[in-house]
């Protein structure tokens, strides 16, 4: 019989946390939400809600993993009714539709 090395308890196993800090106090935040989302089966919703929600407050800077200086303001509730979807050019609608979708899937 063979003898199994110990490990140590401080390594973590598993892929490394995607945001730290305010992101991640952000995202943590909505703990409740979530819960309850899952309960009423609409998850996806909340996933929608918590990203749009994530880049109206930390914006669309990549690597998305990178926490700010300083925490921002929350954001505005109708923050999409203010963009004029009519003044973005084609190429800039695609380049926001799949930082949404990487975002939506990170977190």
């Amino acid at each position: 019989m063979t003898r199994r090395k110990k490990r140590s308890n401080a390594a973590k196993r598993g892929a490394s946390d995607h945001f730290s800090g305010f992101k991640l106090a952000f995202l943590d935040s909505r703990a409740a939400s979530y819960q309850q989302s899952i309960d009423s089966n609409f998850v996806g919703e909340f996933y929608n809600r918590v990203t749009r929600d994530f880049i109206a407050k930390y914006g669309e800077d990549k690597p998305f993993y990178n926490d700010p200086d300083e925490d921002s303001p929350d954001p505005n509730d109708n923050f999409i009714d203010d963009i004029d979807e009519g003044s973005l050019l084609k190429e800039e609608v695609d380049e926001k539709a799949a930082v949404y979708i990487k975002l939506w899937t990170v977190s």
